[in-house]
């Protein structure tokens, strides 16, 4: 199974051959038969089709090698995103592989018109017969031929700049394991020019052995330039090896350049690397002494290209307008601005990110983008602070490829587009309402992204939404509580603290057919009702049942006197065949100070916390979920 999954990661036509060749005529099977059916075939035909397989992913292997050595284009690109090369070229996707190939030549409107053209000519050209990684080569060598042609070379193949010296390396660099530290010695290392995506590896326990050959592979074709492996103590042992013999291969060298002459290791803690004592060692603190971490960030940000225009963050304790002020921020903008929307949750990962912002630099073409990420998290424990410094690391790293590299890359490749004056806006959490501990209180909304989030701490305009009037009514305004799943199914407590009015609103129109209104219904007994610590005893609870109007209005109540009344009520709720009034009119029947609808005219006492949980169908939502 490893062996096939190597195969498919790298994408060879036959990865699946043995489960195909053992399962002929099993098609109708289940999978306990197909297993069982595998069980049962004879070893010396399993043992055959294994052997096969595996000197097929030898060779295969063997064959990307080479080709990645010869050619200097490829090997910037990992291989899933080679392959992913391959599949534009073959649909004949010239606005993506324009996109995709933006960051390797000038980001001048002139290059980016002749790309264009390049990338057009070469793809009608290609044979889609051929396995994908000679598909690829012959692509970059005709788009970069034809660029040449017209003298513009890509950034990286073309003679560098005299500011950029090759190296006296390898050479390491000892920092704190704060991103912060980590990027003051990046700056140190890249004193004249922002970095090229291709010359940064962010290191950790995921980081293939494929992606580190690949970056060793694109710094020996690229000798003039810097190639910086950030948090390399974060590396599997056996990764950390293949380091140590690129170091030994540098001692022992007598040509010129050596080996890893152009390598530059931070650690921000013990590796093996660390036996390497005839490797140059430098303390972060002594080689960044002068390093302005915000003024450096800001100069590799705000490129004089115009590329990205504005970063703003949004903070506030909870309750401040946080989310408000930043739709109204994007709702001012003007209309031919495409608009991207991103939440950050605790399952948020790079993919996501690089498909969604992908999306919408399609659909921008060659105008501006404005891009919002919400960070929205649930309460992490005091205990679970290694899962906050891992998460915030994420963020962290995410910022960094989007603001300063300008590139991510995780399946899908995203470059940020030259023409895009990219603007962005986040909204930060209360670091003490998401976050247990209980040194919490003396850090402010600001200082504590010095440290975790420092890239936006760096070079964002901060704008405290405290400070701005609410355009609706303050009795309408609502604060949202980002619940957190364990994956026991079960859900975080801690927000549950205190005595509450609660409002619980169902929909039973005839949008919630096809089980979706019993869904909600079992979930408000099973999850909510029955579990015996999500209400308190001096709980107010009340009911709201609608479609196209108010059905069912049962008033805030202690929760100890109605919990038998509500569950009949609930029990007897079925759906109508009126539809909704959409999203829209919920909202502003929800906000309408004094409206009966959402039993606003209920939250009465200030001194209480108060929640309404609507409970209804997407509109978009497949429909079972």
């Amino acid at each position: 199974m490893t062996v096939m999954c190597e195969l498919h990661s790298l994408g060879h036509r036959d990865w699946l051959r043995p489960m195909s060749a053992l399962a002929v005529g099993r098609a109708k099977m289940g999978w306990p038969e197909r297993v069982q059916h595998l069980l049962s075939v004879a070893r010396p035909v399993t043992e055959a089709e294994l052997r096969t397989i595996d000197a097929t992913s030898s060779t295969w292997a063997d064959k990307l090698d080479a080709v990645m050595k010869e050619n200097k284009l490829l090997c910037l690109f990992s291989s899933r995103a080679a392959q992913q090369m391959s599949k534009l070229v073959t649909t004949k996707s010239v606005r993506e592989l324009t996109l995709m190939l933006s960051s390797l030549f000038p980001r001048t409107s002139k290059a980016v018109k002749c790309l264009s053209t390049s990338v057009s000519k070469a793809v009608h050209a290609s044979d889609a017969t051929v396995d994908w990684p000679d598909q690829a080569t012959a692509f970059l060598e005709a788009v970069a031929g034809n660029m040449g042609r017209h003298g513009l070379t890509s950034t990286l193949t073309g003679v560098p700049p005299a500011t950029q010296q090759i190296g006296d390396g390898p050479l390491r660099y000892t920092a704190t394991s704060s991103h912060a530290s980590v990027l003051r010695v990046l700056l140190h290392i890249f004193k004249d020019r922002p970095p090229e995506s291709c010359e940064i590896l962010w290191c950790d326990e995921r980081t293939t052995s494929r992606s580190l050959l690949s970056f060793l592979q694109c710094a020996r074709h690229h000798p003039g330039h810097r190639f910086v492996l950030l948090q390399v103590d974060a590396l599997p042992p056996a990764l950390q090896h293949i380091l140590l013999r690129v170091f030994l291969d540098s001692r022992n060298s007598s040509i010129s350049p050596r080996a890893g002459h152009n390598l530059h290791c931070i650690e921000t803690g013990a590796c093996m690397l660390q036996s390497a004592t005839w490797v140059a060692l430098w303390d972060a603190d002594e080689v960044c002494d002068g390093v302005d971490l915000k003024s450096g960030l800001s100069k590799w940000v705000f490129h004089e290209d115009d590329c990205i225009r504005e970063v703003t963050c949004f903070h506030g304790p909870p309750g401040s307008g946080k989310t408000h002020q930043l739709r109204k921020e994007l709702s001012e903008l003007d209309g031919a601005v495409t608009k991207c929307a991103l939440s950050i949750t605790e399952a948020f990962s790079l993919k996501y990110a690089a498909t969604k912002l992908q999306a919408a630099a399609m659909e921008a073409g060659d105008g501006e983008i404005a891009i919002s990420v919400q960070i929205q998290l649930g309460k992490f424990k005091a205990s679970e602070l290694d899962a906050w410094t891992r998460l915030m690391s994420l963020i962290n790293k995410f910022f960094f490829k989007l603001l300063v590299l300008r590139s991510i890359e995780a399946d899908t490749v995203f470059n940020v587009p030259p023409s895009s004056k990219l603007k962005v806006f986040v909204e930060i959490p209360d670091r003490c309402g998401h976050l247990q501990r209980s040194d919490t209180h003396e850090l402010s909304h600001i200082d504590w992204m010095a440290d975790e989030l420092p890239v936006v701490h760096s070079i964002c305009k901060f704008t405290n939404a405290a400070v701005f009037p609410f355009d609706i009514s303050r009795s309408a305004a609502h604060v949202s509580a980002y619940l957190k799943a364990y994956e026991d199914g079960s859900i975080d407590q801690l927000y549950n603290t205190g005595s509450r009015d609660v409002v619980f609103v169902l929909d039973n129109s005839a949008s919630m057919s096809g089980g979706q209104l019993d869904t909600c219904k079992r979930c408000m007994r099973q999850d909510i009702f029955d579990a015996g610590n999500v209400l308190q005893s001096t709980d107010n609870v009340a009911l709201v049942v609608f479609d196209d109007r108010v059905n069912l209005d049962l008033p805030l109540a202690p929760w100890e006197a109605s919990r038998s009344s509500l569950r009949q009520q609930l029990d007897e709720v079925q759906y109508s065949t009126k539809p909704d009034n959409g999203d829209k009119e919920m909202a502003k029947r929800l906000q309408r100070e004094g409206a009966k609808f959402g039993c606003v005219r209920y939250f009465r006492n200030s001194g209480r916390a108060a929640s309404t949980i609507v409970l209804r169908a997407h509109p978009t939502a497949h429909p079972r979920s």
